[in-house]
């Protein structure tokens, strides 16, 4: 048994080296393939922008763009309910107020895209600007009957599938905001929110709370009903750093002391006393220095203040910039050329000598000691972790050194995650597939959209059960799309599958309440766009 364990684990490892060099032998043809997609796209567009000016084309793709097609658009469709009773021409109001036209810090229209219609010309997406806006058109109320029948809690599923299985209009911006009256015992009527999902991503793009009309509160400040919280199995897959930005926050810690001291020492307009005597050469290496850190933070800084109206950097506005932080230190030209002259002065050189020899000649006799006062210092770091004597140089790059070896540890472990990361990638997709699961479809059901919702379910319940079976509350919602789905094949009198092949978007709830203004943007890019792949 040993033995053959041995065998296994060999034969495993071969394995796993053979993935990584094919992998690795593969990075520099995809790599090249990369740049060469890269430039080809970006000449193309280029083309296509000199060949239709009046359009803006989409520069980046993300895999739902790529993945549409005319039958699957890629729209997003949010329902809302709501109490009272429908005032078509209040909402109307209120959408074009707070969303059509709310304007940035700048005055500028915060979602132009609103406005401007999605075609597609040789295969790429493109905003055209120049199309006939109405928000009427938009704005729809639906009608209160059908098939015969009021729009009622009991009908209104199927009224909702019908409405998000059609197509947007193609001579209107991909968006829609329809009110839809509906017979209850207390008023109540519905807003389904339609949207394109290239309006929520790029630039000048909405987010899906902007579109609810609701005020935006603090994540603090919202009353939730959750009573148990769960980590989620899909979080914490790999150990998060914690050395790594550690070691990264010192090094910059460290650095910014030095630089401070630096041009506390040679600049003259931190420090005055700089100008009592002529610059040697060192001083004038370091003072152009200074100007030329100086003059790239004032360039940054124009740039973040007003990004539209200012120039582009060239080399000669680099250069400019540079002579005006020279000219502020007093660095002349004749300063510049009478440096070397000042640093080779032999005045100098009998006291420096002289300082030199003293010096050294102290360190050898100190060595000793220091020498002493060192291991002395390690075996206190070794044994409990603190180092009492300040002047040593244990005290001073002890906490550095472990910090050094912490992050070193966890760069090994990454290397090895990332050295078995070709052979478990091949096992979980294509060695895991039978040869069963999939057979040639000779119809496509894309675009076939279907929505549908249970009754209210307490949120409390589902995570007391979640509790209870030591699970979390995804696994119960899982379970019961399982169970919701034989029971459909079962009413269909057919035999249900083995296995059904499942795709679920993963986003937490709070991405509706994610606004284009604060860090909305960042939330959304943070917390949502993975996908879940499971068969069930």
């Amino acid at each position: 048994m040993g033995s053959r364990g041995a065998r296994s684990r060999f034969a495993e490892e071969i394995y796993t080296y053979c993935a990584f060099w094919i992998a690795l032998s593969a990075l520099p043809a995809l790599a090249i393939s990369y740049v060469v997609v890269r430039i080809s796209k970006h000449l193309w567009l280029r083309l296509l922008s000199s060949r239709y000016p009046n359009l803006e084309f989409i520069q980046t793709d993300t895999v739902r763009s790529l993945l549409d097609t005319h039958r699957n658009q890629g729209i997003i469709n949010v329902l809302l309910a709501f109490k009272g009773t429908p005032n078509p021409e209040l909402i109307k109001q209120h959408l074009i107020e707070h969303v059509l036209d709310r304007r940035d810090s700048s005055g500028q229209l915060m979602f132009p895209r609103l406005r401007h219609l999605l075609v597609s010309c040789w295969g790429n997406y493109a905003w055209d600007v120049n199309v006939v806006f109405r928000p009427e058109n938009h704005c729809i109320v639906a009608n209160a009957v059908y098939r015969g029948r009021p729009v009622s809690d009991n009908n209104i599923q199927e009224f909702v599938s019908e409405t998000v299985s059609k197509y947007f209009p193609n001579e209107q911006p991909p968006w829609q905001y329809i009110i839809i009256p509906c017979v209850s015992p207390e008023p109540k009527y519905f807003i389904l929110v339609r949207v394109h999902h290239l309006l929520l991503s790029g630039k000048n793009s909405i987010n899906i709370g902007d579109l609810l009309l609701v005020e935006q509160v603090q994540p603090d400040h919202r009353i939730t009903a959750t009573e148990f919280i769960q980590q989620s199995p899909l979080t914490n897959l790999l150990p998060n750093p914690s050395a790594i930005p550690e070691l990264w926050g010192k090094l910059n810690e460290n650095l910014s002391n030095s630089w401070n001291e630096f041009v506390s020492e040679y600049d003259p307009v931190e420090s005055p006393r700089a100008l009592k005597t002529l610059p040697g050469a060192f001083h004038v290496a370091g003072l152009v220095l200074i100007s030329s850190v100086s003059a790239l933070r004032e360039i940054r800084k124009k740039r973040l203040s007003d990004s539209r109206s200012a120039p582009p950097v060239t080399a000669t506005t680099l250069l400019a910039a540079i002579r005006q932080e020279c000219n502020r230190r007093n660095l002349t030209i004749p300063k510049v050329i009478i440096s070397p002259l000042i640093t080779a002065d032999p005045r100098k050189w009998i006291n420096r000598i002289f300082n030199t020899a003293l010096t050294a000649t102290g360190k050898v006799i100190r060595l000793p000691i220091r020498i002493k006062d060192e291991l002395v210092a390690l075996n206190e770091l070794r044994n409990t972790g603190q180092v009492s004597q300040a002047h040593t140089l244990t005290w001073k790059y002890g906490e550095l050194a472990q910090l050094c070896v912490r992050a070193t540890n966890e760069v090994w472990r990454g290397l090895v995650e990332a050295y078995r990361a070709p052979a478990s990638l091949w096992d979980e997709t294509v060695g895991a597939d039978d040869g069963r699961r999939h057979m040639l479809q000779t119809i496509s059901l894309c675009g076939r959209k279907v929505a549908a919702w249970s009754r209210p379910v307490s949120r409390a319940g589902i995570e007391r059960a979640a509790r209870a079976l030591g699970v979390s509350s995804t696994d119960v919602a899982l379970y019961a799309a399982t169970d919701a789905l034989r029971a459909f094949f079962e009413q269909a009198q057919c035999e249900p599958p083995e296995v059904i092949l499942a795709t679920a978007r993963a986003a937490s709830d709070d991405f509706l309440f994610a606004f284009a203004e604060g860090q909305g943007k960042n939330y959304k890019k943070s917390v949502t766009g993975g996908k879940v792949y499971d068969a069930i």
